[in-house]
C-alpha cells in the first residue's frame, strides 16, 4: 500500500489544477470499471496451475453467488478444488452451497464453524471434478431459508489445459 501511495503522490504530483482533478477521476472511475463495490477478486496462472479467490457481500438476500472469470481463451479449466467461508444472518440457515457448471452442479457440505454476535459462520471444503471451457465462468452459489446479510468467500483450484 505504501508503495502504491508514493506511486500516486508523484503521478498526482505531476497534474495541477482542473488537470489534477480530471487524473484523480479518471483513476476512480478505472477502479470502479475494474472491481464492482460488491466483491473482490483475484487469479494466478502460472505452469497450467490455476488458483482464484473472490469475496462478495449481498445484502438482505436469500441467494449470492460469486462469478469467477473467464477461462482463457485456447483453454479449459479442470477444476479439482473448491474452498469456502461465509458469515451471514443467524436467523438463516443453508439451503445449499454449490458449484455451478456443465454437465451438473458439485454440491458443498457447509459445517457451522461459529457464532456470535448474531451472525452465523459456516466453511466448506471440497475436491470436485469440474470442466469449463474457453470463456465460461465457474461460479459458487449459496441459497439461504431466509434474506440475510451475507459476506460469501471463496477460493478455487485446478489445472488449466489445451
Amino acid at each position: 500500500m505504501a508503495r502504491f501511495v508514493r506511486i500516486w503522490d508523484h503521478v498526482a504530483g505531476l497534474a495541477q489544477g482542473p488537470a489534477r482533478h480530471a487524473l484523480i477521476c479518471l483513476v476512480f472511475l478505472a477502479a470502479a470499471a475494474v472491481v464492482p463495490v460488491s466483491s473482490a477478486q483475484s487469479a494466478l496462472i502460472s505452469g497450467g496451475v490455476y488458483e482464484a479467490s473472490a469475496e462478495r457481500t449481498c445484502n438482505n438476500s436469500k441467494d449470492c453467488e460469486i462469478v469467477f472469470g473467464n477461462v482463457p481463451d485456447g483453454k479449459t479449466l479442470h477444476l479439482t478444488h473448491v474452498s469456502c467461508w461465509s458469515q451471514f444472518t443467524d436467523t438463516a440457515n443453508v439451503v445449499v452451497l454449490s458449484v455451478d457448471g456443465s454437465p451438473r452442479h458439485s454440491f458443498l457440505a457447509p459445517i457451522q464453524v461459529g457464532a456470535a454476535n448474531g451472525k452465523k459462520n459456516i466453511a466448506a471444503n471440497a475436491e470436485v471434478l469440474k470442466l469449463y471451457t474457453a470463456r465460461s465462468n465457474p461460479k459458487v452459489r449459496l441459497v439461504l431459508t431466509s434474506n440475510a446479510d451475507i459476506f460469501l468467500e471463496c477460493q478455487i483450484a485446478g489445472e488449466l489445459k489445451p
